[in-house]
């Protein structure tokens, strides 16, 4: 039977993000009701044109805030599972981690881009590049985002001296 050493359930929690979205999109409702006030044709297809933005960035939020991650280590493997549009679970079994690391991205760092990686591995992630790099023995590379890295870390180094 296998111990758990570690859980953890993330949501993306970017409010200034969420709150721009919002002010862009209640600013294109404004707009569709000032150009459908005036009623010009011309105007009926720029207000249908921004209902239509709106509803788009409506649909985005909504993605957002529905988006969630659950990472869960226990003494034989680690378990993520993200559950978005296209819902995706990995588990990496922890005798196959050959090396992890801890990334630690400040957030003047994710606003410039200094999160951007060109590795090629599969990144599960809500809230920007904190979290745990793994490679497996075969060559596989992970990045498993996590609001609380440094219990995650000791979490994995923990089951890797245990496994």
């Amino acid at each position: 039977m296998s111990k758990r050493l570690f859980k953890e359930e993330q949501t993306y929690q970017s409010t200034d993000v969420l709150f721009t979205i919002g002010l862009i999109a209640a600013m294109l409702v404004w707009n569709a009701i000032h150009h459908l006030s005036i009623g010009a044709t011309r105007n009926l297809w720029v207000a249908l044109a921004s209902i239509a933005i709106a509803l788009g960035l409506g649909a985005w939020m909504w993605y957002l805030t529905r988006t969630r991650l659950a990472t869960k280590i226990t003494t034989k493997k680690i378990t993520t599972r993200m559950n978005a549009l296209r819902p995706q679970k990995v588990q990496i079994p922890i005798a196959d981690i050959a090396s992890c690391e801890v990334v630690e991205t400040s957030l003047a760092a994710q606003w410039t881009g200094g999160n951007i990686s060109f590795e090629h591995e599969q990144v599960l992630s809500v809230n920007g590049r904190n979290g745990l790099a793994i490679e497996t023995h075969d060559g596989r590379r992970f990045f498993l985002g996590s609001s609380n890295v440094e219990a995650l870390k000791q979490a994995v180094q923990r089951a890797l001296r245990e496994a």
